[in-house]
């Protein structure tokens, strides 16, 4: 949250962060962190908790939730947590010490399940292996 303000506002972009964390000692350390944004800074899941507004962009990652319900994450953010017209920002990390180090193909995934991709990009580290893959997809105007 913080970072991301920072580097925002170094490419001359000011947005508003809030941030959702699932653990509410998490959410409570943050807010004593961060006291200009504790009023933004919830705790909830994100399957559940119901947002006081619909934001512009939106980001997550997979690993939040089981297999089998990921695609229902995402249809839920799309529906209730993106303002008409904003952006879904999905993104998978992977390691070069993790058994499988390789980031999910998140494009691909949101592909499958319907979605038009608006963008992707991934980095890899020295040796080649894609640590990070990040996909976005537009919530219609209307």
């Amino acid at each position: 949250m913080e970072s991301l303000f920072e580097w925002s506002e170094e490419d001359g972009f000011r947005i508003e962060p809030y941030g959702l964390e699932l653990i509410p000692s998490l959410a409570a350390l943050a807010r004593k962190r961060l006291p200009r944004w504790k009023g933004r800074i919830f705790a909830g899941d994100v399957m559940s908790w119901e947002p006081p507004l619909r934001f512009d962009f939106v980001r997550t990652e997979l690993e939040y939730v089981p297999r089998h319900r990921r695609k229902g994450m995402i249809e839920r953010l799309l529906r209730d947590y993106l303002a008409p017209g904003g952006r879904l920002i999905l993104c998978s990390y992977g390691s070069s010490r993790r058994p499988e180090p390789r980031a999910e193909p998140v494009a691909d995934m949101l592909n499958d399940w319907g979605y038009e991709i608006a963008g992707e990009t991934e980095a890899a580290d020295t040796n080649n292996v894609v640590i990070t893959r990040v996909a976005w997809t537009d919530r219609p105007a209307s």
